[in-house]
């Protein structure tokens, strides 16, 4: 063998030992970098300050605001206020709808006054029956949400006592999942009117509310179930606002 055809051979046995490697060296740069790289997307990613899934321990001044189905909801929630530490104003709008709350400025009156760091919003029961309600009235659910501004909110739905037209489709397609509360299919017990819950049915359906508040909504409040009737009554903390003349 020429020297030429041994050194021919000597780069070949090279060759074959150094591609032999890469394979090796392959797989173990990967898990070397991957703790380097985790770290470069985390730096960049939101985070939110808060997870979806705690629950805001502090005491919070609640605004219960809506129309006549304030009425039976708010003694209940003085119940679950004075066991977690809470203050609430409620603001009952008798005969109101969306129209109204949009077209006024009570929303902003009553959070200027209160200055609320949650807002449970009652609205729809006077609006179940209204044709074309989607087409007519969904910029009206907009300019209500607006006037929330970043105070967190969620807004219970009418409890349904026929079949509506729109109106909970309504404010399902113009407000996130985790602000809206469907209380269509839900069973109540009804007074002589055919329409409102019995006080029964209203802690219930409060209790209801409650659960999901803190399990379900995009912003968590410390609402456990209270073991005792609240020393103060609802009725201190009320505001009614009178129909507007049609």
């Amino acid at each position: 063998m020429t020297k030429k055809q041994r050194n021919t051979v000597f780069l070949f046995f090279v060759s074959t030992f150094i591609l032999l490697l890469i394979p090796f060296s392959c797989t173990k740069e990967p898990a070397q970098l991957a703790p380097a790289k985790r770290l470069a997307i985390t730096s960049v990613c939101f985070i939110p300050q808060r997870p979806a899934t705690s629950i805001d321990t502090a005491s919070q001044h609640i605004l219960l605001i809506g129309d006549s189905m304030v009425a039976g909801l708010m003694h209940r929630l003085q119940d679950y206020c004075e066991a977690n530490g809470h203050v609430q104003n409620s603001v009952i709008w008798y005969s109101s709808s969306t129209k109204w709350y949009a077209q006024t400025d009570t929303i902003s009156y009553f959070i200027q006054k209160h200055q609320p760091s949650f807002i449970i919003f009652v609205l729809g029961a006077n609006e179940l029956f209204i044709k074309d309600i989607i087409e007519k009235r969904t910029n009206f659910v907009m300019q209500i949400v607006s006037q929330f501004d970043s105070i967190p909110y969620i807004w219970v739905g009418p409890p349904n006592w026929k079949k509506d037209t729109g109106i909970n489709e309504m404010i399902q397609n113009s407000v996130d999942s985790s602000h809206f509360f469907l209380s269509a299919n839900l069973h109540f017990d009804r007074l002589s009117d055919g329409a409102h819950p019995t006080k029964a049915s209203s802690v219930l359906w409060m209790d209801t509310i409650a659960i999901w508040i803190m399990t379900k909504s995009s912003y968590r409040i410390k609402l456990y179930e209270p073991v005792v009737k609240a020393k103060n009554r609802a009725s201190k903390f009320v505001t009614v606002v009178h129909p507007i003349e049609k």
